[in-house]
C-alpha cells in the first residue's frame, strides 16, 4: 500500500428530533476530525429534517 492516497469518510448522525445541541456537538466532532487529518471527508446527517 505504499504510495497510495488513503482517504476516509466520516458520517455523523444527529438523531435528536428537537433542539440543536446534538447536531452542533456532532458537527464539532466532525470539524475536529477534519483538523486532525485534512484527507477525512465528513458529512452530517440531521434527522430533524426528515
Amino acid at each position: 500500500m505504499e504510495g497510495e492516497d488513503l482517504s476516509m469518510k466520516l458520517v455523523g448522525v444527529s438523531g435528536a428530533l428537537a433542539g440543536e445541541k446534538t447536531s452542533a456537538a456532532v458537527g464539532s466532532v466532525l470539524a475536529a476530525a477534519r483538523q486532525l487529518d485534512s484527507r477525512i471527508e465528513t458529512e452530517l446527517i440531521d434527522l430533524r429534517g426528515i
